[in-house]
């Protein structure tokens, strides 16, 4: 009787066992597809020493993503030369000193062996294995797409701020044009008559070469505004990022009797982030208020003012815009933000802008958030202090 409920225990144990394998076939055989056709690489990590990890396993597709094979990827050498310039602060692979729990996600190119260089994400968890030792398990995306139309956005939100402000900035040549205009006239009628004093034409020389230098200044910063910004990010001045704004549209608000008011920025106040890109983001939050103010101009006197505020606490840098305009609805709050929502028409907005402004700072691995100010609107960008480059970077 005992013999036959062991062979019974033992014949179930089988079945069980039978059954089991089978599902780890199945199971290894839809993983092997989707590593297959997903694009997905995956790779563990030896970490338990107190050295620099080694790689213990690369799934074969990783040929697919660079060209080069698992052997080749995991040298030193390989991940020290192949790597983009601007992405070397942090070679992949080489994390040191992580424990488990820890997950590192970054992003960053690496050249093809067709010459090109492919955006890769990386995402590597710590975590200990069977035998106690500590491993990472990490994977790799090609991510070159998803960063190319994100650029393309970005362009597009910058031409559409170009648009907007198109009769402010038409505005501010005119000035300098008109004075060059005039003085070349007169200065060209004392030179016809032959009473030109040498002074005065040297008088007005000068005041024409400075409106000259105003003009190109003025063409100078709407192209740094326009052109396409895919450079790494780098440790800005945040005191001249908010000058360059302001020069920008300073003249252009006082055309709508909007005052535009930014208190003194330390200037040790600094953050990572793409200088142009940052200054993108303040254009379209001034824009964005000098819509909201002329708005609520039409309905009333009210104040027109906007103020651009920065503070530093708890490892960060803050950055401020408030207006006097409608506010935002309660409704249209946690809205904002979402690709292509706008309040406006569409001849005067396609609702990338602050879309693509939340894109922007939380590459860099920062915050914005909107709320009602006592009398208008607040925007508040949050970004961290410069350190070691992040994961965001």
């Amino acid at each position: 009787a005992e013999l036959g409920d062991i062979a019974n225990r033992i014949s179930i144990a089988g079945t069980q066992m039978h059954k089991q394998r089978k599902d780890l076939i199945t199971n290894r055989r839809r993983l092997e597809v989707i590593i297959q056709h997903g694009g997905l690489v995956i790779y563990t990590l030896d970490v338990s020493g107190p050295s620099l990890p080694t790689l213990k396993f690369m799934t074969p597709n990783v040929k697919d993503l660079f060209g080069y094979g698992p052997d080749e990827v995991g040298a030193v050498e390989w991940r020290r030369d192949y790597l983009h310039p601007d992405d070397q602060a942090e070679p992949p692979l080489t994390h040191a000193n992580l424990q488990p729990g820890e997950v590192v996600v970054r992003e960053y190119r690496v050249r093809h062996w067709l010459g090109h260089y492919v955006w890769i994400h990386d995402c590597l968890v710590i975590d200990t294995a069977e035998d106690g030792s500590v491993e990472g398990v990490g994977f790799l995306i090609d991510i070159s797409e998803r960063k190319a139309t994100n650029e393309k956005l970005i362009q597009a939100s910058k031409m559409e701020s170009l648009g907007r402000m198109a009769a402010g900035v038409a505005h501010e040549l005119n000035q300098p044009l008109n004075f060059i205009s005039l003085a070349s006239q007169n200065l060209h009628k004392r030179l016809s008559s032959g009473t030109v004093d040498p002074v005065y034409a040297i008088d007005k020389i000068e005041r024409i070469l400075s409106q000259v230098r105003r003009a190109a200044l003025i063409v100078g910063q709407v192209r740094t505004f326009g052109r396409s910004s895919t450079e790494a990010a780098e440790i800005v001045d945040v005191a001249d990022v908010v000058a360059d704004v302001a020069s920008l549209l300073k003249g252009q608000l006082d055309l709508k009797g909007i005052k535009l008011r930014y208190d003194r920025v330390d200037p040790a106040m600094r953050v990572r982030i793409h200088p142009v890109r940052l200054g993108q983001v303040l254009i379209n939050l001034v824009i964005n208020a000098r819509d909201s103010i002329l708005e609520r101009m039409e309905t009333g006197d009210s104040p027109a003012m906007i103020v651009i505020s920065t503070c530093q606490h708890l490892g960060s840098a803050e950055i401020a815009v408030e207006d006097t305009g409608t506010g935002i609805a309660a409704d249209k709050l946690a809205l904002l933000f979402e690709p292509f929502f706008t309040t406006k028409s569409p001849k005067e907005g396609t609702g990338l802008g602050l879309s693509v402004s939340y894109g922007i700072i939380a590459e860099a691995g920062g915050t914005i958030r909107a709320e009602n100010a006592s009398d208008g609107a607040r925007f508040v960008i949050s970004l961290p202090a410069p350190g070691p480059l992040s994961a965001a970077a």
